[in-house]
C-alpha cells in the first residue's frame, strides 16, 4: 500500500520531486561504491588528476594489484581477495597483517575477513596497536650538524599509559618517525641537492623511543618536548594503525615541501578532523605543527594538548650539574675521569653521588661521539669500562639522598618559538648618507637575536634573505644572501666540559661596505673557531675567517679576517650581541667593523630591533626596525 501511495505521488504531485531533490545527495552517498570511500582513498593517498587516479605512494610493491597505484577499485578487490584467502596461509598472513588500517576499514564496512583479525592482533604490530593508550607529539629542537635538522624535528610516540607523568619518558614505548632514506656516506653537496629537489624517498619507521633519545638527545644533544594529546584511546589506535601501515609506503621527500612536519600534520588532521597547520606552498616547518596544535588550546571542543613535558638532553643535564659544582667537586670530577678516584674519598656521599652522575653523563656523550667518529675500538672499550665502574659506584650509593641540580625548564616552543619567516621595516641614520629606510625579507630563518625560538640558541640560519635600502628616492637591493649559517652554540663538546667548534658559512651578493652606490659583488665567507658558555645566558665566541669576493677596492679577491663576539639573553624577552670583525686589506692595513644589536619581543609576532655599526673609516650607521614574524 505504501508503494502505491508513493507511485501516486510521483505522478500526481510535485511534492515527491521536491523531496527527491532534497534527499538526492544522501541517496547518492548511500550508493557510492566502496572504492570511492574517502577513507579508502586516504589510506592509499589517492588523488584524481585529469580524470586519472594517482597516488603519492611511489613503490608499487605496497599495492596488491599490478595497477593498484592508478586503480582504487582494482586495489580494493585485490586486497579483499587476499584478506579472505589467507586464514590458513601463515606466510600470506604476515603481509596482510602489515595493513592494520585497511583491515579495520574492511571490518567497519561489514566485509568478512574470517579469523584474520584475531591472527593479526597477535602479530608484532597488533600488540603495539592494542598497547597504545594515548599519543604524544614530540618536538626535538634544532641541530646544526645536519641541514635537514636545522629547524627541529617532530615525531609521534605511542604511549602505553593514558596519562604520562611529568618524569615519565616512556623509553620502551613505540615512536613513529618519518624521514628520508639516505644512502650511507652521502656527500654534503649531493645530500642538500637531492633533499631540496625531492630525489630521496621518505617513509615511516617505528622503534622503541629510547633509540630516538640515543640519536637526538645523546648523540646530537637535542632537548625534547612532549606534547601529550587529548586523543581518545580509539583515536590513538587509529593513528597507530595508519602510521604502521605506511611503514611499507615510500613517498617523495623534500626538505621543505614534504617532510616530517607534513606527514605528522596530515595524520593529526585526519584523526582529529581539525585543520592543524597550513603550509605556504613552499615549506612547512616543525614549529608550525607545534603552534598549530597549541592554537587549539583555547577551543574547548577541539583542545588537543593535555600536558606538556620537557625532556632535557644529557648535555643539558650535565651542564646543569656542572654549574652547581664547587672548585673542589670539579677537581674531583676531572681526576675521576683521569683515573684517580682518591679525591672522592675526601667528600661526602652526597657529593660523590653528584660527581658520579656528572661523570656518567659525560662518558655517555664521549662514547656516543667516539662511535659516531669511528674511533679505534680500544678507545671505546676503555671508555665503556670506565663508565661501568661509575655506574657500579652509583648503584652502591642508590640509597643516598643527593638532590641533583635540574636544568631550568625553558618556555615551551609554542609559547616562545617563532615560525621561520619575517619581514622587517625600519629607518637608517647613516653618517655619510643621512636618513633612509630599509626593508628585510627573510624566509624561514633563525638568528642569534631571536628570543626563545625553540631551535638552536645563539646561532644563525638564513636560507635566503633580501635586504633593501632607500636613500634619496632610490630603492636598491643592498644584499642578497643565498645561505648564511653560523653555529655559535655547538651541540657537541670536547676538551672535557667546554663547547666544541663553532663555524660560519655565508654566500650571496652584497654592496661592499653597505654603500648603495657600489655594484653588487658576489661573496663567500667561511670561518671556524671556539665558543665559551659563561652561563646559559651568556655565550662568547671567536673565529678566523676566509673571505672570497669579486674585485672590491682595497681588498684582495681572497683575504683573511677574524670575528669576536658576545651574545646574551637579558630576561625572557630581550637579547643583545656585541661583535667586532677584522679584515686584512690588500695594502696590509686592517679594516675594523664593530656592531652591537638588541632585540626586544613585544608580542609573539612583533619585535623591536636596534642595530649599530661602526667601521674603521669613522663610518657609523644606526638602524631601528619593527619585525613581523610569520
Amino acid at each position: 500500500m505504501r508503494g502505491d501511495f508513493f507511485c501516486q505521488m510521483r505522478f500526481k504531485t510535485p511534492v515527491f520531486w521536491f523531496f527527491a531533490i532534497l534527499l538526492s545527495p544522501f541517496i547518492a552517498a548511500a550508493e557510492e561504491p566502496l572504492f570511492l570511500n574517502t577513507e579508502w582513498l586516504r589510506l592509499n593517498s589517492y588523488e584524481k588528476h585529469n580524470d586519472q587516479w594517482q597516488t603519492h605512494i611511489r613503490n608499487s610493491e605496497f599495492f596488491f594489484h599490478d595497477n593498484g597505484q592508478n586503480d582504487p577499485k582494482a586495489e580494493l578487490s585485490a586486497f579483499i581477495a587476499a584478506a579472505q584467502s589467507t586464514d590458513e596461509n601463515a606466510s600470506s598472513n604476515n603481509r596482510i597483517c602489515d595493513y592494520p588500517a585497511r583491515l579495520a576499514f574492511l571490518n567497519q564496512n561489514g566485509i568478512d575477513t574470517g579469523s584474520l583479525s584475531d591472527i593479526c592482533a597477535a602479530s608484532e604490530f597488533g600488540k603495539i596497536i592494542s598497547a597504545t593508550q594515548s599519543v604524544s607529539l614530540i618536538f626535538a629542537d634544532g641541530y646544526f650538524g645536519n641541514p635537514a635538522s636545522y629547524y627541529g624535528h617532530v615525531l609521534l610516540k605511542l604511549n602505553s599509559i593514558k596519562n604520562p607523568k611529568t618524569n615519565d619518558t616512556g623509553l620502551l614505548d613505540t615512536a613513529i618517525n618519518y624521514g628520508a632514506k639516505i644512502p650511507p656516506n652521502e656527500n654534503a653537496v649531493a645530500y642538500i641537492t637531492k633533499g631540496v629537489f625531492g630525489f630521496y624517498k621518505g617513509s615511516f619507521q617505528s622503534n622503541d623511543f629510547f633509540l630516538n633519545t640515543v640519536q637526538y638527545a645523546d648523540q646530537q644533544s637535542r632537548d625534547f618536548w612532549a606534547y601529550d594529546l587529548t586523543l581518545s584511546t580509539a583515536q590513538a589506535r587509529h593513528m597507530a594503525r595508519r602510521a604502521i601501515e605506511w611503514k611499507n609506503a615510500k613517498f617523495d621527500y623534500y626538505f621543505f615541501g614534504d617532510n616530517c612536519a607534513h606527514r605528522v600534520r596530515d595524520l593529526l588532521s585526519e584523526v582529529t578532523g581539525t585543520p592543524i597547520a597550513k603550509d605556504n606552498g613552499l615549506w612547512l616547518m616543525p614549529m608550525q605543527v607545534i603552534e598549530g596544535v597549541a592554537r587549539q588550546q583555547n577551543n574547548d571542543e577541539h583542545r588537543l594538548i593535555e600536558n606538556i613535558r620537557y625532556i632535557p638532553s644529557g648535555r643539558t643535564k650535565l651542564f646543569a650539574i656542572l654549574d652547581k659544582l664547587s672548585e673542589t667537586e670539579m677537581h674531583a670530577l676531572t681526576q675521576l675521569l683521569d683515573g684517580n678516584n682518591a679525591p672522592l674519598n675526601e667528600l661526602t656521599e652526597q657529593q660523590n653521588k653528584t660527581i658520579l652522575a656528572a661523570a656518567d653523563l659525560h662518558l655517555r656523550k664521549v662514547i656516543s661521539d667516539a662511535k659516531a667518529k669511528s674511533r679505534p675500538d680500544a678507545n671505546i672499550a676503555n671508555l665503556k669500562k670506565k663508565r661501568q665502574e661509575v655506574l657500579l659506584s652509583l648503584f652502591r650509593l642508590q640509597s643516598v639522598d643527593a638532590r641533583l641540580a635540574q636544568p631550568q625548564k625553558p618556555n615551551a616552543p609554542h609559547s616562545g618559538g617563532r615560525n621561520g619567516s619575517a619581514i622587517t621595516l625600519g629607518t637608517i641614520d647613516d653618517e655619510r648618507l643621512g636618513s633612509g629606510q630599509y626593508l628585510a625579507i627573510r624566509p624561514a630563518y633563525t638568528d642569534k637575536l631571536a628570543t626563545d625560538i625553540g631551535k638552536i640558541a645563539d646561532s644563525t640560519l638564513h636560507m635566503g634573505k633580501a635586504e633593501f635600502t632607500h636613500f634619496d628616492q632610490n630603492l636598491r637591493l643592498q644584499k642578497l644572501t643565498f645561505i648564511e649559517v653560523e653555529n655559535l652554540r655547538a651541540a657537541k663538546f670536547d676538551n672535557r666540559f667546554e663547547p666544541g667548534r663553532v663555524w660560519y658559512l655565508a654566500a650571496g651578493l652584497t654592496r661592499h661596505q653597505n654603500r648603495p652606490e657600489n655594484d653588487l659583488k658576489g661573496f663567500l665567507t667561511v670561518g671556524i673557531g671556539n665558543n665559551h658558555l659563561f652561563t646559559d645566558k651568556w655565550n662568547g665566541y671567536a673565529m678566523v675567517q676566509l673571505h672570497a669576493t669579486e674585485n672590491v677596492a682595497g681588498f684582495d679577491r681572497l683575504y683573511v679576517g677574524a670575528r669576536f663576539g658576545l651574545a646574551s639573553q637579558i630576561g625572557e624577552r630581550t637579547k643583545l650581541y656585541i661583535e667586532n670583525t677584522i679584515k686584512q686589506k690588500s695594502n696590509n692595513q686592517q679594516y675594523n667593523e664593530s656592531r652591537a644589536g638588541i632585540r626586544h619581543k613585544l608580542t609573539p609576532r612583533f619585535d623591536i630591533t636596534i642595530d649599530f655599526q661602526q667601521a674603521s673609516e669613522n663610518d657609523e650607521r644606526l638602524m631601528v626596525g619593527l619585525q613581523r614574524n610569520f
